[in-house]
């Protein structure tokens, strides 16, 4: 989310203000997005699509930016100011419906954790569904790791997990800085070969876990049955 202003920078409370009011217009939650702030001599829409043209040519943002791209005008005590908003390139959009699809064979010890119903929000699916490779992003109640493979098949997908699946994905989690013991964990498997697509789950809640079983070796799934 770019601000371009006149006059004073915004603060960080006044920024704070300006998400909601986008947030308000638009009833999509922008939490974790990046805000940067551009001083202007005048801040009006046609000048903001202009910067958003200029970064694109810069390659500081992705290809077909200005498509990508919402404005809005507010005035505010220190100046007026104009945001903008370039929603991001969605490479995975199937996701919206394949995650709540995941969802509806939930866990019994899962299905009542706030964190596992805002898997399937507005929120997690924007981000799940923009993901690039090892993205990650902590929500209220659950912290999203995603990974991207480019295989869909089971066995292939094994193939490209060294030492199985639950060693690979711990050492994403700890990658990514994600620990079960402070907040729910949620792993998103995006596969997609580009003709077939499928997306795997694993859900970490303090003592409680639901793994893809499908991904897991014999002897993941031996063990796991052992600590039960």
């Amino acid at each position: 989310m770019l601000i371009l202003y006149e006059g004073a920078a915004p603060e960080a409370r006044e920024s704070a203000e300006l998400v909601r009011v986008v947030e308000r217009e638009t009833g999509v939650d922008l939490l974790g997005v990046p805000v940067t702030a551009f001083p202007t001599v005048e801040a009006t829409e046609p000048q903001a699509q202009f910067l958003v043209t200029r970064l694109e040519r810069e390659h500081r943002l992705a290809p077909d930016a200005p498509q990508r791209t919402t404005t809005y005008t507010a005035e505010a005590a220190a100046g007026r100011r104009v945001v903008t908003v370039v929603w991001a390139v969605e490479r995975n959009p199937w996701v919206r419906t394949a995650i709540p699809s995941r969802l509806a064979k939930a866990d019994p010890r899962l299905v009542r954790r706030p964190g596992w119903a805002r898997l399937a929000s507005e929120p997690v699916l924007a981000f799940v569904a923009a993901a690039t490779d090892g993205a990650t992003r902590r929500f209220p109640d659950v912290h999203v790791v995603v990974s991207l493979l480019p295989e869909v098949g089971t066995r292939r997908i094994r193939g490209l997990l060294p030492g199985g699946y639950l060693r690979w994905v711990d050492g994403v989690l700890r990658a990514t800085g994600a620990h079960a013991d402070e907040t729910d964990v949620a792993h998103c498997l995006v596969c997609t070969d580009g003709r077939r697509r499928r997306v795997h789950l694993a859900y970490l809640a303090g003592e409680s876990a639901s793994w893809p079983r499908e991904l897991l070796t014999r002897e993941e799934k031996r063990g796991l049955a052992k600590l039960a």
